[in-house]
């Protein structure tokens, strides 16, 4: 892959998905569903991925649409996906027209989300665009418990990290969210010598309070820690000050990058990761119990971010 990016925010004519190809999960979320009813999109160029765990809540309705609509049904089985991401890039370049692609990442975990961005990347020829789109959920009340970590590891294997050098210092790039308590373990057990905390902000006063709430009020001790805030309608900005901060650090330090909190910034993560590896690793952390699920509906809007080749030519605003 061509390892110069340029990444900007989505336009209006982004968001009707009226071409190329669109790849979605048929989650157990109502909101996994909500761009697949709300926007035109070719049935035959759609690709709706089922978790072959979770069927609960809303999945049978969320197939159902997919059925009634002639999608492309495929489980998240590794090979299945990719297999038909390649056979609709042959369709659609065979018809003369570019292979853009278009990934609701709402209701993806980020296991199976670095593996569809990084095989699209890995796909894409010059000209061509991946266009990552996000739709906040409607806000509900996190509990203010203490959550224990079930599982950490890599969200890709290609983006473990490397070993580094004992007297390298170490630098933690991490979203927050409003999983209770969990942003400070993550950094107590790291122990890193920097870190860079980046908040989320929106529109929803409610979800800002939680994420303070559940993050003591951003007071995470006697640390060396820098909190950066990010708004969800410019992740291109955010995908800038993340891909800065790891090209200025990787070559002195050892990297680890968390993104909790919206989907949308470890889509964001996933990118830089890719650019600079194997420099930085990114990491998710479970802290849900495998059995426990809740339903959560889209908050209406829809965001997200263009990523294509760079060129010699092209605007390099957004490059790394």
């Amino acid at each position: 892959m061509n390892n110069r990016l340029v990444v900007r925010n989505i336009a209006d004519a982004d968001r009707h998905l009226t071409h190329g190809i669109f790849i979605y999960c048929v989650g157990y979320e109502t909101r996994s569903r909500f761009l697949a009813e709300q926007y035109s999109t070719r049935p035959e160029l759609t690709v709706a991925i089922e978790y072959t765990e979770g069927r609960v809540l809303s999945f049978n309705e969320n197939r159902h649409l997919a059925e009634l609509r002639g999608f492309t049904i495929v489980t998240d089985v590794i090979g299945n996906i990719e297999a038909q991401i390649s056979k609709k890039l042959a369709q659609i370049r065979s018809d003369g027209q570019r292979g853009d692609i278009a990934v609701d990442v709402s209701s993806m975990d980020r296991s199976l989300m670095s593996r569809i961005i990084l095989f699209v990347l890995d796909s894409l020829r010059e000209g061509e665009t991946l266009t990552l789109l996000y739709c906040p959920s409607k806000f509900y009340s996190p509990p203010q418990t203490l959550i224990p970590i079930r599982h950490t590891g890599a969200v890709h294997p290609s983006l473990a990290g490397e070993v580094a050098a004992p007297d390298m210092q170490r630098v933690a790039l991490i979203g927050l969210g409003y999983e209770y308590g969990v942003a400070l373990s993550i950094l107590e057990t790291h122990e890193p010598d920097m870190t860079f905390i980046f908040r989320p902000n929106g529109s929803d006063k409610q979800f800002v309070q939680a994420v303070s709430v559940a993050n003591f009020g951003f007071d995470f001790g006697d640390r060396n820690y820098e909190i950066i805030d990010y708004f969800i309608n410019d992740m291109a900005g955010t995908y800038d000050d993340i891909s800065s901060l790891i090209n200025s650090t990787k070559y002195s330090s050892s990297i680890v990058c968390v993104p909790l909190g919206p989907k949308i910034l470890s889509a964001v993560m996933i990118i830089a990761g890719r650019v600079h590896q194997p420099q930085a690793s990114v990491l998710r952390y479970s802290v849900a119990m495998s059995d426990t699920f809740s339903d959560s509906q889209a908050d209406g809007s829809v965001t997200g971010i263009t990523v294509a080749l760079a060129t010699a030519s092209a605007d390099v605003g957004r490059d790394d």
